[in-house]
């Protein structure tokens, strides 16, 4: 086990009481308490005190014989949790101390020091499920009038998948998109833009709240248009236009993700110059989970 090495390491000499009380007794009990703890942990198959579960936690609870004997695990799950080199994220019981979080965002009027995870019984409602997959549709805008006297708004649907980075709000993906809008003049007939988009995607995540987050990222790919620039009207219902072309697409967005499962984002695709637009989406979220 991490923090209980068979040979007695000087680091330990807080947990058994010699920087505490010179008291023998009070030295031999602190150690009774460390060996039982031990011997519990060996008995459950605890190879990590930083994950043991609620039930494991009462079955050795109840080996010691009083609350002063039950108070070193608290020290060895603690002590585990902080000393690590890197942060135990898939630890049952993380403290504060160990997060290094600003002055500003504790409240010091409360005593709270460490956040269990322990009274959630299904795992996998601990955990971020890495994979999500998002499918939605939404309102499209051309971003230009071009030679027409207006651009008639149009619809979008969209497929992503995303992979969910465990310890940082970061995620990355692919995304396909199909987009349609028109435009229109008083001398001719509309004439709609046709656009497909593959996208390499990705976020950041900004939490704000249980189930609120706020995200902004970029998509990077290919579009391809079925009508393209240049457009020229020439009367009689007719347009001379640039025909069928595939383009460069930068799409920056930003959006909000309401209780792990409902996206709405907004974003722009900077693509060939006549198929440029805007768009607001509403995407539901499969998989994934608290960011």
């Amino acid at each position: 086990m991490d923090c209980l090495p068979s040979t007695f390491d000087p680091s330990l000499r807080d947990i058994c009481g010699y920087n505490c009380c010179p008291d023998s007794v009070y030295r031999n009990n602190r150690l009774k308490a460390l060996k039982s703890f031990y011997d519990s942990c060996v008995q459950l198959n605890v190879s990590d005190v930083g994950l043991i579960e609620m039930q494991q936690l009462e079955i050795i609870l109840n080996n010691f014989s009083g609350k002063a004997q039950r108070s070193i695990v608290g020290v060895c799950r603690k002590d585990s949790f902080v000393q690590q080199e890197q942060i135990q994220w898939e630890a049952n019981v993380w403290y504060l101390e160990r997060l290094h979080l600003g002055e500003h965002r504790i409240d010091k009027s409360k005593s709270l020091n460490s956040i269990s995870f322990m009274e959630i019984q299904e795992k996998q409602n601990r955990e971020i499920r890495q994979i999500e997959v998002e499918i939605g549709g939404g309102v499209v805008f051309g971003a230009s009038k071009l030679n027409f006297d207006n651009a008639k708004s149009g619809g979008m649907g969209f497929g992503e998948i995303r992979y969910n980075f465990l310890h940082l709000p970061i995620d990355i993906g692919v995304q396909v998109a199909g987009n349609v809008f028109h435009r229109q003049s008083d001398e001719v007939r509309k004439l709609g833009f046709t656009s497909v988009n593959y996208l390499v995607v990705g976020d950041y995540n900004f939490r704000r709240s249980k189930n609120i987050l706020f995200f902004a990222g970029m998509g990077l790919g290919l579009a391809s248009h079925e009508n393209a620039a240049p457009i020229i009207l020439i009367g009689d219902n007719s347009y001379d236009i640039g025909g069928s072309s595939s383009s460069f697409c930068l799409m920056p967005r930003f959006g909000i993700e309401l209780f792990h499962h409902l996206r709405v984002t907004f974003n722009y695709k900077l693509e060939e110059k006549a198929n440029r637009h805007f768009n607001i989406s509403v995407g539901v979220v499969f998989g994934g989970g608290r960011k």
